[in-house]
């Protein structure tokens, strides 16, 4: 692949527009897009100045990579046809529905000479990753416990695919899969997973989840998140304890971190526009030939604890969530 990959984007609605403008604002041209709606591939076509093409198997014809932002249900049959053409592939989060897909999406990526990187995009945002970087550095000791709450209210008559469970997964697969993969990156892969939904807005032609919490429990600490899509009042909290320190923030303020007889710091939160960072690592993985972060493990992870958090609400009981030897 020569020094200006030709990259094309599936799914041109919401999401699909957030990539093409960040690769614009990066000098990255688009070189074609595709949508099961015509008008909507010719619409954003037409304004990033790139080629509007049928389907995904024309884009794979014309491109060297591929991001993939359609609904949930359609990224197994997509990313893995990808992999088998040899395409790079950015694919929006989840990864799919099931594990058993995700075991066949990545059988044809480890046969593929493509990279791949999924859309896990609080990796980049600068709240999360500096609140992360404090443990990993070890400013905090060890881990006691991480949490991450992100309350808002959800426009129910927007995307009709997200309020099928069978498209989108659930608010759970679909939406806190976020979280969970945060909560992973700071403690790990866990060891026990309890989960807790709930469906407030029960006047909708919503079937899913619009309200969860769950408890992670690592090798070493512990690690809680919850999400409501019901809250008239926008409010969130993130944070870690330490044995050395903790550090926190609420409703996005700098975060606040204070070491064991020590005093208060704000520390300062520079960086990127996080979609604009995000696609940023995934041009420079293709450049450099190196394997993106966070990939297909990452991305299996956080389905197998999406999927073991809507077992545990379901049973009422505490999970091991699976993970391949």
């Amino acid at each position: 692949m020569g020094e200006t990959p030709r990259i094309g984007l599936l799914g041109c609605g919401g999401i699909g527009k957030v990539h093409a403008d960040s690769l614009a604002a990066l000098g990255q041209p688009l070189a074609a897009a595709a949508d099961a709606d015509p008008t909507r591939a010719g619409e954003l076509a037409g304004k990033y100045g790139c080629r509007p093409l049928p389907d995904l198997a024309a884009l794979l014809n014309e491109t060297d990579a591929v991001i993939i932002a359609t609904p949930p249900y359609l990224h197994a049959e997509q990313v893995i046809a990808a992999a088998h053409s040899g395409k790079h592939v950015f694919a929006e989060k989840p990864l799919c529905l099931t594990l058993a897909d995700a075991a066949r999406i990545g059988k044809a990526l480890a046969s593929s000479r493509g990279k791949f990187m999924i859309g896990y995009v609080l990796r980049f945002f600068p709240l999360f990753r500096t609140v992360r970087e404090k443990l990993a550095s070890g400013a905090l000791g060890k881990l006691v416990a991480c949490w991450d709450r992100r309350f808002s209210e959800w426009p129910f008559h927007e995307n009709r695919w997200l309020r099928d469970p069978a498209k989108s997964g659930g608010m759970t697969v679909e939406f806190f899969t976020h979280d969970l993969d945060w909560l992973r990156w700071v403690g790990g892969f866990p060891v026990g997973v309890s989960g807790w939904t709930y469906k407030a807005y029960q006047g909708t032609e919503s079937a899913i989840e619009d309200n969860v919490w769950a408890t992670l429990k690592f090798a070493r600490g512990l690690g809680t998140g919850a999400a409501s899509w019901t809250s008239p009042l926008t409010s969130s909290a993130l944070g870690i304890l330490g044995e050395e320190g903790s550090i926190s923030s609420v409703d996005g303020r700098p975060p606040v971190m204070r070491r064991r007889g020590g005093t208060e710091e704000i520390l300062p939160l520079d960086g990127e526009e996080p979609y604009r960072a995000q696609m940023r690592e995934f041009l420079a993985c293709l450049a450099e030939g190196r394997d993106p972060s966070p990939g297909f493990s990452e991305a299996r992870d956080a389905l197998a604890i999406a999927l073991a958090v809507q077992e545990s609400a379901r049973t009422g009981a505490p999970v091991v969530p699976a993970r391949p030897a």
